[in-house]
């Protein structure tokens, strides 16, 4: 297994962790136990929108200027992200329904279709949050795959150009107030340059560029000490407004570091983290159905709050354990499935590594 495809999968598994471990604190929160704020782990998110502009570069080169690449790389696409999403909205909808997580009265027909459809719908309350609180970010997965949908179209070289420039005038556009919606919730936020990002990236692997060790080394190990020192600060105020910044572009630091280096990769090191990763789109959509799950039938039951640390890490062990089951015998086979059905054959073993 190469570097670009051992540093991904790492990359993957620290961005779900961080936030799962953001996430850990909530049920404590609902039991009046008091935490440091915690929410810095949202930084995740901004990992996995870079290592998203990356990955559909570099999944996608059978893809360019192809016939027919473009609805082949859309179905390849909803195969992997749709099945396991509408899985995880159906149980969290029958959760809200029967353990009132949240007020059914902020919940609406026309609401719950949109939510399986990754339209950014209003709650009837307002609140742009769908069923699944962190299906969010799969609102901008999916319009970054529309883009892309189109970009494939054209050769590689083409393509990266004519993504950058969409995603910038979208993004542009945006911050100018300049849309309606829903499109004005989709430009609003800073998610569209992590995206230009990881689109960079994945251009130069692709047209072979590498860096020397020392290079590759600092860019790393910058990017992560800023990374790491901007995940300390509270989520809020300046480093919410500019998160494509202080988490997107140390972020970028990070993958360009590791993706375009020349040092081998050492993967049996990173085998716990590589299948951690593998599982990180699990991992992501499960936690809070399990962390829920967890506090309804044994955090009320037990009093952990006279020792929170270690349920936390019981959570965070949980989580996981679980989220590797649902990716090996519930996901994969589900897009192994429907892949079938799309009669994509790979040339080569290197696209299944990384694709995500």
């Amino acid at each position: 297994m190469s570097n670009s495809f051992v540093s991904i999968h790492v990359l993957r598994a620290v961005a779900a962790m961080l936030v799962l471990f953001a996430h850990l604190w909530t049920p404590f929160s609902m039991m009046g136990v008091r935490f440091p704020n915690f929410t810095e782990g949202a930084a995740g998110v901004d990992l996995f929108f870079v290592i998203s502009g990356f990955v559909m570069v570099y999944s996608s080169e059978k893809f360019f200027g192809q016939p027919g690449g473009s609805a082949r790389f859309l179905g390849h696409r909803l195969s992997r992200i749709v099945p396991l999403y509408w899985v995880t909205s159906t149980i969290r909808l029958i959760q809200i329904l029967k353990a009132h997580v949240f007020s059914i009265s902020d919940l609406s027909w026309p609401f719950i279709v949109l939510c399986y459809l990754f339209y950014p719908a209003a709650r009837p309350s307002g609140a742009f949050s769908p069923l699944l609180g962190v299906g969010w970010t799969l609102n901008f997965e999916m319009f970054f795959y529309v883009i892309f949908t189109v970009a494939v179209l054209f050769k590689r070289r083409m393509a990266v150009l004519f993504a950058i420039v969409t995603l910038s005038a979208l993004s542009i556009g945006g911050s100018l107030e300049l849309f309606p919606q829903p499109l004005a919730y989709l430009t609003s936020y800073p998610f569209l340059w992590e995206f230009i990002y990881g689109i960079l990236i994945a251009f130069a692997y692709r047209e072979s560029l590498r860096l020397t060790p020392l290079i590759s080394v600092t860019l790393t190990v910058a990017g992560a000490i800023f990374y790491v020192w901007t995940c300390t600060l509270h989520a809020s105020g300046e480093i919410a407004e500019y998160r494509e910044i202080f988490w997107g572009v140390p972020a970028a630091c990070v993958i360009t570091g590791l993706t375009l280096s020349q040092i081998p990769a050492q993967t049996k090191l990173w085998m716990p983290l590589v299948v951690i990763g593998e599982a990180s789109y699990a991992l992501y959509l499960t936690h809070t159905i399990t962390l829920d799950m967890l506090y309804f039938h044994i955090a009320r039951k037990i009093h952990v709050a006279n020792y929170p640390w270690i349920y936390a890490v019981f959570e965070f062990t949980v989580a996981i354990l679980i989220a590797i089951g649902v990716h090996f015998y519930i996901e994969k086979p589900m897009t192994r499935f429907l892949r079938s059905k799309f009669r994509y054959q790979r040339k080569s073993g290197e696209v299944a590594h990384v694709e995500g």
